[in-house]
């Protein structure tokens, strides 16, 4: 049907060992293959391999990407991400509606900016601490923000920094309850 007549293939084996499928070549005129060409087959299975694992990496590395996200979104309390110099990267749906603000709606040219005048340099020094110190940097504590209609709330806040591989903060992100005005 292929006018086929001659067939070399090559195993497509994974990483541990397990034989995926195989790769091969026609011909459609008579004459057998040699070892070059089996060693242009097995580089090209290798390969094949290399690729399907990357494929499959990459899907999983969205899937997870994609259920932190939701957790994020859907999460009963704030959940932020803001730079060193306090630009939001992320704010949580809960956040926004807390705060007061819609989606996609900017909320502040630094973040700094929500943190009521007295507890600022309070947060500045615990977040200068919490980024010299050994382990992860964690710290908790009240905090009053800046919600839109211009009052402030009072929250309580886990703030830790994010290292890049060289060791500079790249990332501060907390996790923050609103303390209801009756509690």
């Amino acid at each position: 049907q292929y006018g086929c007549r001659a067939y070399l293939g090559y195993p497509i084996i994974d990483s541990a060992g397990k034989v995926r499928g195989t790769i091969c070549i026609l011909r459609s005129n008579r004459g057998g293959f040699g070892e070059y060409d089996n060693r242009i087959l097995q580089m090209f299975s290798q390969r094949a391999n290399i690729e399907i694992e990357r494929m499959e990496l990459e899907s999983r590395i969205e899937q997870s990407e994609k259920e932190m996200r939701e957790l994020v979104e859907h999460a009963p309390f704030m959940c932020w991400r803001v730079t060193p110099g306090g630009r939001v990267v992320l704010m949580s749906k809960k956040g926004l509606q807390v705060l007061g603000y819609k989606a996609n709606e900017p909320i502040t040219e630094s973040f700094f900016d929500l943190i009521h005048p007295d507890d600022l340099a309070e947060i500045k020094s615990q977040i200068e601490t919490s980024t010299t110190k050994p382990g992860n940097g964690l710290f908790s504590t009240s905090v009053r923000f800046l919600k839109r209609d211009g009052d402030y709330g009072h929250f309580f806040t886990t703030i830790r920094p994010v290292f890049d591989p060289s060791g500079k903060v790249k990332l501060l992100e907390g996790v923050t309850f609103e303390i209801p005005a009756d509690g």
